[in-house]
């Protein structure tokens, strides 16, 4: 079990620095630092500059003692930025890798930042997703979608007398998207990760 409340206060020491000193550094208050070493949930572009200002790998908040880097971590491809709003051009070829511990990536098989604010306020503009490369998806389950040459990150929904198939914002300022018959569609995977990747 990794505790990276434990390690945070660890590396700080070591350093010699007063959480006031860490938070003036990050730019963040200190009350906030100070709840992380408390074991408040952090998010991975926090969790990045508090690396870069220890001088310690990313990758060691979350191994044990003498565990070996490639057991923890996996490398996921990501890939150019899917739409959240009114959509973008299609998935393109992977812009650049990213390693990420196997207990946070889990099945993923790639990963991309969403630009929009349609999902919100579950997925907000900037946030890392982490998909699942799979055909089809169960009603009411977050995906991404190719339709006609653009791409989405909607929730999907099927009704099975009618056939017909939606793709519902979170954010009720948009209106759903509706499948045609004659639509060029396609599932793209399952959003099985939501992280706020700030930097």
């Amino acid at each position: 079990m990794f505790n990276i409340s434990e390690k945070l206060k660890k590396y700080r020491n070591a350093l010699g620095l007063t959480q006031t000193e860490v938070a003036e550094k990050i730019e963040i208050t200190k009350p906030t630092y100070a709840s992380y070493e408390k074991g408040k949930d952090i998010s991975i572009g926090t969790l990045k500059k508090l690396a870069d200002l220890f001088e310690v790998s990313f990758e060691s908040f979350f191994s044990e003692e003498g565990e070996e880097k490639d057991n923890s971590m996996v490398k996921i491809p990501i890939l150019s930025d899917v739409s959240a709003g009114y959509g973008e051009e299609a998935l393109e070829e992977a812009t650049h890798w990213i390693k990420l511990p196997r207990s946070i990536a889990r099945n993923a098989t790639f990963g991309t930042f969403v630009a929009g604010d349609s999902m919100e306020p579950k997925i907000n503009d900037g946030d890392l997703l982490l998909v699942q490369d799979i055909p089809q998806l169960d009603s009411g389950e977050i995906g991404i979608f190719l339709l006609n040459e653009k791409v989405y990150c909607k929730r999907f929904h099927y009704n099975p007398i009618t056939k017909e198939m939606v793709l519902k914002s979170l954010n009720t300022n948009y209106d759903p998207i509706y499948i045609a018959k004659d639509d060029d569609f396609r599932i793209v995977g399952k959003v099985v990760g939501i992280y706020d990747y700030t930097v």
